[in-house]
């Protein structure tokens, strides 16, 4: 890793290097340091000869298993607002209110992810506080649920808009802690990252949009007229409504609408109540 000064400096400085994950071998690698001169040759200063300066590895009892973890995503076409789902067994506190979960997305990402906003549930229904605290870092806090050691329960995140995912996706780093040091993980381990849909998705092509009442903060009835693909509408397919970023607090707030189905022309209607999350119905 190569560090440029933006100005002149003199003195005495501490360099911190953030999120930067520590090997699990029992024996430590170290690193060197070096600093070199503007002309990229001079050595000005260096870590005494050829020893390394020390790093502690994370105990194996801090790393998840194969079997803790999960990791899948809902949408993942390139630039779709995806649902990310990550399930988690504990294996050495219990999760409760006073636990954070971390979850750090690989450089390819959006530093700030997509949406404004991230809208998280667990287990699909409760909501859960979570915040983007740096580039690519998601912080879940506030637990509405106790989880024991040993048993599964699934954090879903919303509003994270899918990249063009390389061919080797690189890892999410995901880690739980029971205090506000995030630098001291209780449990924490690596995914590898799904790769995204290379083709773009059929157009459902909407050929009508209409809204019975336009007044603010009044609940409104919308209907939308579109064209499927050749495939059509179908038992196990999924149909989604994604909606702007500023209407997710409102749909938030609301009991969950019912959708109505029908084809244009039709007197047979089907009805649903859909899953929400965010802006998405």
């Amino acid at each position: 890793m190569l560090v440029e000064p933006k100005t002149t400096v003199s003195g005495s400085y501490i360099l911190v290097l953030e999120l930067v994950k520590i090997p699990s071998s029992i024996v430590p690698d170290g690193i060197s340091v070096e600093c070199i001169g503007f002309d990229g040759v001079f050595s000005i200063a260096e870590n005494l000869g050829s020893r390394d300066l020390q790093m502690y590895p994370a105990p194996d009892k801090k790393l998840f298993s194969n079997t803790q973890i999960t990791y899948e995503r809902l949408f993942s076409d390139p630039g779709s607002v995806s649902i990310i789902k990550i399930g988690i067994r504990p294996s050495v506190n219990i999760i409760d209110v006073n636990s954070n979960m971390y979850v750090y997305f690989p450089e390819y990402y959006a530093a700030g992810l997509g949406y404004r906003n991230l809208y998280c549930q667990v287990n699909s229904e409760l909501p859960i506080q979570c915040d983007l605290i740096s580039n690519r870092l998601v912080k879940i806090r506030s637990f509405p649920i106790e989880v024991e050691i040993g048993d599964l329960v699934t954090v879903s995140i919303y509003g994270v808009v899918t990249p063009s995912v390389p061919t080797e996706p690189r890892n999410v780093f995901i880690g739980l802690d029971n205090d506000e040091d995030m630098f001291t993980l209780t449990e924490q381990g690596d995914v590898v990252d799904i790769e995204s849909i290379a083709f773009a998705p059929n157009l459902l092509s909407p050929s009508g949009f209409e809204v019975d009442d336009s007044e603010i903060r009044e609940t409104g009835e919308y209907t939308i007229t579109f064209t499927t693909d050749s495939i059509g509408y179908k038992v196990g397919r999924v149909f989604s409504i994604d909606f702007p970023d500023r209407f997710g607090p409102f749909l938030g707030g609301l009991d969950t609408p019912t959708i109505k189905v029908s084809k244009v022309g039709s007197a047979t209607t089907v009805s649903y109540t859909p899953y929400k999350i965010g802006n998405m119905l």
